[in-house]
């Protein structure tokens, strides 16, 4: 991840001007809109909207992520994991797309229907669109994930 990028928390002084920032078309189907996010993030314990200020598009698209990024149709989100047991990780379900992720730092729990698959640095896994999941710190260091984000409908 670049050291460069600088991360603000969504406050009450910027929300509005985070909620008008607007995607490019042929991203718009790609990533949740600021709105969604915010909302999202008051009833998930573990997400923590901030936005990049340095740059005016994708790059300020908020999630529980710490960057996102669009690629050849991809989106890719560098997340931070905070829950430390499957009890605290929230259900991840993303209907309508494909996800890759991979470990770059860290150990993570994958939970998959009745799969459990501890993970470590490169280990990567696919999760099938329409499949719940939680993905949990399996370790006493951070943990973090890179996830690819591909379309399937």
């Amino acid at each position: 991840m670049r050291d460069d990028v600088k991360l603000d928390d969504i406050t009450e002084d910027n929300w509005r001007a985070v909620i008008a920032l607007k995607l490019d078309a042929e991203q718009e189907d790609l990533v949740a809109s600021n709105l969604y996010s915010i909302a999202e993030s008051r009833f998930d314990p573990d997400a923590r909207p901030r936005a990049n200020r340095e740059h005016r598009r994708m790059s300020q698209t908020i999630e529980t992520t710490t960057s996102v990024t669009v690629i050849h149709g991809a989106m890719l989100s560098f997340e931070s994991i905070g829950a430390a047991s499957l009890d605290d990780a929230p259900l991840r379900l993303r209907e309508d797309h494909e996800t890759l992720v991979r470990v770059i730092d860290g150990t993570v729990v994958l939970v998959v229907e009745d799969s459990v698959r501890t993970m470590t640095i490169e280990d990567e896994a696919r999760v099938p669109s329409s499949t719940p999941h939680r993905i949990y710190n399996g370790g006493e260091p951070e943990a973090r994930i890179v996830q690819e984000l591909r379309r399937t409908t």
